[in-house]
């Protein structure tokens, strides 16, 4: 366990820290790129435990201005760090351009850490570990439903099939509601019968109470799209345009705007009338059979397009950490792109030095007093 600025880290997460902010080259058996999977993996699967004692400790008043509780200001902390890092990098590579190394061992570190500043950089991929953590648990803290549109919120992979699924979705839904409405005002009669009226009632508080828990749930996802959407213009390399595409990266600004919009139209809007138009469609039913028919096609309408997703735990698990994995690459490497190949690329290194052995990054050399 590492500790900065007072906090204690736990392992599996102080490692890929580590990693980040001493990244070195050495004669050893294992290189960055093994070290970058492996780590990454073990943080996320701590991820739980690694944001609870963050919890705790960021109560503390002392340390309120090393990192927040909420993920918007330990991003907006880590961004400018990274921008002082940056400064300070330009200047110190200049420092470093007469040294010469040898053919089979070149280093390719964070130029920074050759000086005092070294702390600053561990404290900024503190921030950057812990923001992407805390954002991921912000769909179980707040509660968010996982549907064929805010997917997209935690993963770096634009499905077609959930594009196309969902625009008939979207249709049918509006055509539906929209008959269903017009046929009941254009022939409204209100049904004079005790158990209809019962049935009404009861649907409509049903109707009104699941509307607001989309609408909640939508609400809560709403920040994390905006949010989103700033991380790709503050970081343009997250679309990834080479042709040499194996891992299926392929959102865009474009994409997510479109499943917000599409995601706003059926669990927002709809969610907002469906209560009023559920009032007037079950109240104009002629049979109480009828009244309980209408009433379970109404919650069919609204509910078609969580139950048209699935997914499984595994596939959701496994987006999510590739998602974890290109946030913090992107961010790391528009500060070091040195590393591009190792950890946005995600190049094997022992691939590059049969190629080209000038360029043989082997392993990372961190010191880890735990």
């Amino acid at each position: 366990m590492i500790e900065i600025n007072n906090f204690n880290i736990i392992k599996p997460v102080s490692y890929i820290i580590l990693l980040l902010s001493q990244p070195m080259t050495n004669n050893g058996k294992h290189n960055l790129y093994q070290k970058w999977i492996r780590y990454i993996r073990e943080a996320y699967d701590n991820r739980n435990d690694y944001l609870e004692i963050i919890n705790i400790r960021s109560n503390c008043p002392t340390n309120n201005s090393i990192l927040d509780k909420k993920f918007k200001k330990n991003y907006e902390n880590m961004k400018n760090n990274f921008a002082l890092i940056h400064t300070l990098n330009v200047v110190n590579k200049t420092k470093i351009k007469k040294k010469t190394f040898s053919e089979n061992k070149e280093y390719i570190k964070p130029i920074i850490v050759e000086n005092e500043n070294n702390e600053l950089l561990k404290l900024t991929n503190f921030q950057m570990v812990t923001f992407i953590f805390q954002y991921l648990n912000e769909f179980d803290e707040q509660s968010i439903n996982i549907n064929l549109w805010n997917y997209c919120l935690k993963s770096v992979t634009f499905s077609l099939k959930n594009c196309i699924v969902g625009l008939i979705i979207l249709i049918c839904q509006y055509t539906y509601l929209t008959s269903l409405f017009y046929h009941t005002i254009k022939n409204f009669n209100p049904s004079q019968d005790t158990f209809i009226i019962l049935i009404t009632v009861i649907s409509t508080i049903i109707s009104f109470l699941y509307s607001y828990k989309t609408i909640l749930s939508f609400y809560n996802s709403l920040k994390l799209y905006r949010f989103l959407l700033t991380l790709y213009t503050d970081y343009p390399s997250l679309i990834f345009n080479n042709k040499n595409n194996e891992r299926n990266i392929n959102m865009s600004k474009g994409k997510i705007r479109y499943n917000l919009i599409a995601d706003f139209l059926s669990n927002f809007i709809l969610p907002l009338i469906i209560p009023f138009i559920n009032i007037f469609i079950i109240l104009n039913s002629e049979t109480i059979i009828d009244s309980i028919l209408n009433c379970m096609a109404i919650f069919f309408i609204i509910q078609i397009d969580e139950e048209v997703y699935s997914t499984t735990d595994y596939k959701t698990e496994k987006r999510s950490i590739i998602f974890t994995r290109w946030i913090i690459s992107n961010i790391y490497c528009n500060t070091f792109q040195e590393f591009n190949n190792i950890y946005r690329l995600e190049i094997n290194n022992k691939k590059i030095y049969k190629k080209n052995k000038k360029i043989h990054p082997k392993d990372a050399i961190i010191n880890m007093n735990m």
